[in-house]
């Protein structure tokens, strides 16, 4: 992923006058990491979430004059890069679904860290960089949603309200996206690991 400054609670164009692309720039390199959430949500992994992001900021260059002065950049952005990421989606789709009639081979995933990424409660750990196969089978039996809901609260740890605003969605549903989710990825780290530390402390509950 690439580092950036990290994101703000809200980002607002300059008051009083049009976007041009010097404060795009600045805006789209504070959201970054929470445009990359919402990429890497409806991509169902950090695949490619790089390239959606930057792909959905070229798009965005093209349409400053739809931007509304005043308005949150960082949901305006995030609506571009969720449509950005859901085409690249359905076109992988297509392109697996034909290799597969080819009889080519399949596309593989990278490859898998050997540390857990999520701590028993369902909270990824701060230092982690990937997800292991795991998480991320249980990640895919998420929507590109409650994906995007858990990796905006526990990767950037974004208030529900901001998770809301980011994505569009009441404030009551991107809690309960997250409180579904972790509940998803505890039950699946538990089992893959023979239900071995099922009666720990949560640790970081709150």
């Amino acid at each position: 992923m690439a580092r950036t400054r990290a994101a703000q609670p809200g980002t607002q164009a300059p008051r009083g006058r049009q976007l041009d692309r010097d404060a795009f720039v600045g805006l789209y390199q504070d959201a970054y990491r929470t445009l990359w959430c919402v990429a890497a949500g409806v991509l169902g992994s950090r695949n490619a979430a790089d390239d959606v992001v930057q792909d959905a900021a070229m798009t965005a260059m093209e349409r400053l004059d739809q931007f509304e002065l005043d308005s949150d950049f960082t949901a305006w952005m995030a609506q571009i890069v969720r449509f950005t990421a859901l085409n690249r989606g359905r076109r992988e789709q297509v392109r697996r679904a034909q290799s597969f009639e080819s009889g080519g081979p399949e596309p593989t995933d990278e490859p898998a860290s050997e540390a857990s990424p999520v701590l028993s409660n369902g909270r990824l750990r701060r230092d982690q960089d990937a997800f292991d196969d795991v998480v991320v089978a249980a990640l895919d039996t998420l929507d590109d949603t409650a994906r995007a809901c858990l990796l905006l609260r526990t990767v950037m740890d974004q208030p529900y309200r901001r998770i809301a605003l980011t994505l569009g969605i009441p404030e009551g549903t991107a809690m309960s996206h997250v409180h579904r989710a972790r509940a998803r990825l505890r039950t699946a780290l538990v089992e893959a690991r023979g239900g071995v530390g099922a009666g720990a402390r949560k640790e970081g509950d709150r």
